[in-house]
């Protein structure tokens, strides 16, 4: 893949990428699985003008440390977290665009459990069972640890 990214450097525990999951597929014994908060998961959507289905970063309770690899637009939503790009606090629930180089922290939830971090367009990893949620107990979906660059 190429493109700007977000180089992750640092990422809490619990953090995965979720999108609506895979309903329709428990008869043949798959979780449906997908965010915890849709509500939160399509606000974030909305926000970028993304498609229903795009996926997002699930950040349960605190999120992490990510560097832009170029220039991009992301938006936050869900339970609001601590957020500051490059030093400076900015607010939760809003759009922001990233220059390459640009630092992006996001702390621990200030209320509320799950935040979600949304790339224009979309988290870009390979659907599995036609969704891109993780669901690490039945080994679905994409594991994201530092180093990786979000798409």
């Amino acid at each position: 893949m190429t493109g700007p990214g977000l180089r992750i450097q640092s990422l809490a525990p619990g953090a995965s990428v979720q999108d609506r999951g895979r309903p329709g597929l428990q008869r043949f014994g798959v979780t449906g699985g997908g965010a915890m908060d849709m509500v939160a998961l399509a606000e974030g959507q909305i926000l970028l003008g993304n498609p229903p289905a795009a996926a997002a970063l699930e950040l349960a309770m605190a999120g992490g440390r990510f560097v832009a690899t170029g220039p991009l637009v992301i938006a936050t939503s869900g339970a609001e977290m601590a957020l500051s790009v490059n030093g400076t606090q900015r607010p939760w629930r809003a759009v922001i665009d990233l220059e390459a180089g640009d630092v992006v922290e996001i702390g621990a939830a200030r209320s509320g459990v799950y935040g979600y971090l949304h790339l224009t367009g979309g988290l870009d990893v390979p659907p599995v069972l036609g969704s891109r949620a993780t669901h690490a107990r039945a080994g679905l979906g994409p594991r994201i640890e530092a180093g990786m660059v979000l798409r």
